[in-house]
């Protein structure tokens, strides 16, 4: 009875734990119990009496007691074994708001997801995502305070939008759930005692003497009677009863009522708007007036009816929007008092942008009278006269509007211009229909959307000119990929690239129009491409190829090639003499490609003999290119069925900065050198760099590039047939006391000699050691050593400059040593292979049978026998006869090419 008495509060059952803990805490306290309170068990001192323990044990016992006696019957077996109030309280916290991740999940779904219902107060929304934060916190996962903050933000109604612009402007500092509470507390307030004033308060019905119905056309009459006409200004009737608005309407239709015109003064305002008249198209729009929006915004270029391209931000709710440039934008409004014409001057485009923003600070700043009453905006002029009126829709003020377009529309478009010129030549010139379709099928990342119209390129016009063609039907036929590929091969060439090829080979899937290009220095090259096409391709796609198709040339009919394709169970299909078009896949490609080379070699002025680089760089362009046939998509989409990225692309032969590692240059020298934008890495992540001073060729990510300009026109002239590069300080004169800049050299302090020696006595007889003798002919015999002795002489060290592997030269069974300077092993920056993607000057064979078929097979051999002597010096092996009855381990060649450090093989 007695506690019944002190807790009158609902017993703990499985639906009501949070106000129960919150109601026993009370309880705790209001018995004095306080110690019992925490998560710690209380410790009497050591020095306590008999009397203080006796009176602490009744106390646990009381509170005890008080837990166990406010739970319901179901659940009193929680704490049937439990004499402690404190292990108590914990285990039914354990029960009711288990430590795991799955509650954790459960309560940040819960906390992300509270939203600001129609029947909510804000201090009932604050307090749920007050509570939740809570819950976590208890569940061990804390939630930083600027989280909460941008959670009472995130799910407000539409009418704070303005509220929540101004609060996200807020520093770190201030950006806190404190400050953000009483904000739309006190935005929450205002906004319900407004809607409160703006209700009509009914009369009180023990003033009313006079029947229901007659207060009813007493009032309608009172109401009309304050009623202003919006056409004649006139208070007492409204528009449709106005007989000067029915006589307005019964006028010819060549005498259309004339827009209201406001004098110059009253407009001459240096202000971002002014009223006009003169316009040649239209199209509707809608425009939400902000007042918390400090420049007018539109999100499309098309509305412009002049414009500048301009690069910056601005801050908005969300964070930055950037701001792609700025122009007028011309309105046509219909109002109730006929239409008004409005000029929004210095408008900033935002493509970002969800809505056309109207900036109320602007009228302001025009000395313009907003009055917001009834669900309307009422703007007027200077003097007093009415503007415009903007309706309440959706919570905004917007206004809805036709956009008009000036007469002397004449630069609404530049940057839509630069932008698709740019992306053309970045596309190696192919078809720009197709590159702005392209920007709109949302295949690729990086691809703005590009608009407007742009004359025909000069460089396509001069190097794409052709006879006129027949219509066709491009249409596929096939289902899937390598169900037919068409094949082909151009040339020969004017002149050969500068890895010697005469030819390139193209394949073209039929399905995907995916294509791969092989480079040849003969025609007959072209069947162990294609096998080496087929291996690949089919490991590739785990399909089959089906058919090919190709012309009747003698490498394509050659007997080896065609018995492959019957081994294979491939179709074969042929052209028939002097039919072209019957494979007019491939030829077409081929035309498509050699097109974009002749467009590259004309713009940038490159040499020649670089044509099998760019064919390449135009056969990877072309794979991410959209085909007409593929409605839409490029051949890798189809190919690979992913969405690619062409953000890395870049103008082919622009200007090129190559960084220049630390261990190739000094402290005084330039960190990049000058090339030209040739291509892209096929095997790494990178560009291909043409270095014109040495004719080569790098492969590297490390690189910058300036697109507007082309690496020949600007840095790089023609010396007897051979290309130079210009170094931006060689126009100027040095003096007689200055020395010009070192070239870059790799070359250290100071000069090392390699030795081999053979060991000719011991266990180890025919162990080959090497050292290397600085000048003051100390041996050095390991890369540590060389590292101490450059480190104590200040020498620069670089650990790749010195090989201690051995290098053997067989001459009658016997091994010499072998003497190399320090030519033989330093390297250089620009010392890479020139050979095009795809081009393999000399084939690595599979096994024995294939190394004795190609044109290398006498250095194969030489390099076989070379291991077997090696092998048999070091006694690697021992012959010995073959075990009865016993498996035999099997063993075979195993090919391939090796470069030093001078990219030799």
């Amino acid at each position: 009875m007695a506690f019944a008495e002190s807790c009158n509060f609902e017993k703990l059952n499985n639906n009501n734990y949070k106000q129960w803990k919150f109601n026993i805490k009370m309880q705790l306290l209001n018995l004095g119990l306080t110690e019992f309170v925490t998560k710690q068990e209380p410790v009497l001192d050591a020095e306590a009496t008999k009397a203080d323990k006796q009176n602490f044990e009744l106390r646990k016992a009381k509170a005890l007691s008080t837990i166990c006696l406010s739970i319901d019957e179901n659940l009193k077996s929680i704490v049937y074994n439990i004499d402690s109030p404190v292990a108590a309280l914990q285990e039914i916290e354990n029960v009711f708001e288990p430590r795991s991740r799955a509650r954790i999940g459960a309560l940040r779904t819960k906390f992300l997801n509270i939203l600001f219902l129609p029947s909510d107060t804000m201090s009932s929304y604050i307090g749920k995502i007050s509570q939740a934060a809570k819950d976590l916190e208890n569940a061990g996962k804390v939630i930083p305070d600027d989280e909460i903050a941008y959670q009472m933000l995130a799910n407000l109604p539409r009418s704070y939008d303005n509220l929540v612009m101004q609060l996200y402007q807020l520093d770190d500092v201030n950006f806190t759930s404190l400050n953000i509470q009483k904000s739309l507390l006190a935005e929450y307030d205002r906004v319900t005692v407004r809607e409160k004033s703006e209700a009509r308060p009914k009369e009180p019905a023990v003033f009313s003497i006079e029947s229901a119905v007659s207060r009813k056309k007493n009032s309608t009459k009172e109401f009309k009677e304050r009623r202003k006409c919006f056409f004649c200004g006139t208070v007492g009737h409204i528009r449709k009863n106005c007989w000067k608005f029915k006589n307005a309407n019964k006028m010819p239709t060549h005498q259309q009522r004339k827009p209201p015109t406001f004098k110059q003064d009253e407009l001459s305002n240096p202000a971002v708007f002014y009223a006009s008249a003169y316009c040649t198209q239209s199209m509707d729009i809608e425009f939400v007036i902000d007042s918390a929006a400090t420049e007018h915004f539109v999100n499309d270029i098309n509305l412009f009816t002049n414009f500048q391209k301009l690069s910056s931000s601005a801050s908005m709710a969300e964070g930055t929007t950037s701001i792609r440039g700025k122009g007028d934008v011309s309105l046509e409004i219909m109002d109730n008092s006929g239409k008004v014409s409005l000029l929004l001057k210095n408008v900033l485009y935002a493509p970002q942008m969800m809505r056309n923003l109207i900036s109320l600070r602007k009228f302001d700043l025009a000395h313009y009278s907003i009055l917001v009453k009834n669900f309307k905006m009422i703007i007027r002029t200077p003097r007093n006269r009415l503007f415009l009126t903007v309706p309440l829709i959706d919570k905004f003020y917007v206004i809805k509007a036709k956009v008009i377009k000036m007469q002397n529309d004449s630069a609404a478009y530049i940057s839509d211009k630069d932008g698709i010129e740019l992306w053309h030549a970045r596309f190696g010139h192919l078809n720009m229909q197709g590159l702005k379709d392209f920007s709109k099928s949302n295949n690729v990342y990086g691809l703005e959307n590009l608009k407007g119209n742009v004359d025909k390129c000069d460089t396509c016009c001069l190097t794409k000119s052709s006879r006129a063609s027949f219509p066709n039907i491009d249409k596929i036929r096939t289902q899937h990929v390598l169900e037919l590929v068409h094949m082909d091969i151009w040339g020969p060439a004017p002149v050969k690239s500068l890895g010697g090829a005469e030819y390139f080979y193209s394949i073209i899937d039929d399905y995907s129009r995916y294509a791969v290009v092989y480079f040849l220095k003969h025609k007959n090259e072209a069947f162990e491409c294609f096998k080496a096409y087929k291996q690949a391709m089919e490991r590739l796609t785990n399909r089959k190829i089906k058919r090919v198709r190709s012309d009747n040339g003698t490498e394509f009919s050659a007997d080896y090639f065609e018995q492959h394709l019957i081994n294979e169970g491939i179709k074969i299909e042929r052209t028939n003499t002097y039919s072209p078009e019957m494979n007019g896949v491939a030829e077409r490609y081929n035309r498509t490609i050699i097109e974009g080379v002749r467009a590259l070699l004309h713009e940038s002025k490159l040499p020649k003999n670089l044509w099998a680089e760019l064919v390449n760089t135009q056969n990877y362009l072309r794979n991410r290119f959209p085909h007409k046939s593929l409605k839409g998509k490029a051949p890798l989409n189809v190919w690979s069925d992913k969405k690619f990225s062409v953000r890395h692309f870049k103008r082919i032969g622009c200007v090129a900065y190559v960084f220049i590692p630390k261990r190739y240059r000094n402290k005084l020298e330039p960190n990049a050198q000058k090339g030209i934008m040739m291509g892209y890495a096929l095997n790494t992540l990178g560009y291909r760099i043409f270095f014109p001073q040495s004719g080569k060729i790098t492969e590297t990510k490390h690189v910058k590039f300036n697109e507007s300009i082309l690496g020949v026109d600007s840095n790089v002239q023609m010396k007897d047939n051979k290309f130079r590069m210009v170094d931006s300080f060689s126009d100027f004169e040095l003096s007689s006391n200055e020395t010009p800049m070192p070239e870059l050299s790799n070359k250290t302090e100071c000069e090392w000699k390699r030795v081999c020696v053979t060991r000719q006595k011991g266990k180890s007889k025919g162990r080959i050691d090497v050292y290397y003798y600085p000048e003051s002919k100390v041996r050095l015999r390991s890369k540590n050593e060389v590292k101490k002795y450059c480190e104590s002489k200040g020498i620069d060290y670089n650990p790749d400059n010195f090989d201690f592997s051995p290098k053997l030269i067989l001459d009658d069974n016997k091994l010499n040593a072998i003497e190399t300077q320090s030519d033989d092993f330093s390297t250089d920056i620009e010392d890479i292979s020139d050979s095009e993607a795809h081009l393999v000057d000399i084939k690595i064979p599979n096994n024995f049978k294939e190394s004795q078929m190609v044109p290398e097979r006498e250095n194969w051999c030489n390099a076989m026998k070379e291991e077997l002597e090696i092998l048999k010096v070091r006694d690697v092996y021992e012959i010995v006869p073959r075990p009865k009855n016993k498996n035999v381990l099997g063993n075979k060649w195993v090919y391939t090419l090796k470069k030093d450090v001078t990219g030799k093989n």
